[in-house]
């Protein structure tokens, strides 16, 4: 396995020029991404360029929004969480189910929805311990695993 500092991942990204280092963010609030770990994660998509990326864990969708205002038009953002059904048969411990009930109040607000992304994103919902993935095998070129934070 090969190891490397954050911040040197930001350098492995080449362009031509500053404004190809550009990307849009939503600015923080409370239950927001940190910057850092947004800059990470778009770090990686210019590395990897994606058309299909997948995400676990939509939460309050605003890495999702992230994701699908950077990514290529052409791509196509998957997000993952659970629903009323879902969360019935789901075991969850402390930590998550308040994380989960936040979701829960906010799922019809999701920081997508009713954006000019709100089209290149399609969510999906399930337990991400017992979801059938297999129509999505060897068609993601990436994937950000965020849910499910229980040991």
């Amino acid at each position: 396995m090969h190891h490397i500092r954050p911040h040197h991942l930001l350098d492995l990204v080449v362009s031509s020029s500053y404004e190809e280092r550009m990307v849009n963010v939503v600015l923080p609030k409370l239950h927001a991404p940190l910057f850092f770990d947004t800059a990470i994660l778009l770090a990686l998509s210019k590395l990897v360029n994606p058309r299909s990326y997948f995400e676990i864990g939509t939460f309050l969708g605003i890495e999702t929004l992230n994701m699908a205002a950077n990514l290529p038009t052409d791509s196509h953002v998957y997000t993952l969480d659970l629903d009323e059904e879902s969360l019935k048969t789901a075991k969850q411990e402390g930590h998550d189910k308040v994380v989960t009930g936040i979701h829960m109040e906010m799922q019809h607000k999701l920081a997508f929805l009713g954006s000019s992304y709100e089209g290149k994103i399609t969510s999906l919902y399930g337990d991400s311990n017992v979801f059938d993935f297999s129509p999505f095998y060897g068609r993601m070129d990436m994937i950000y695993v965020d849910g499910g934070h229980d040991l």
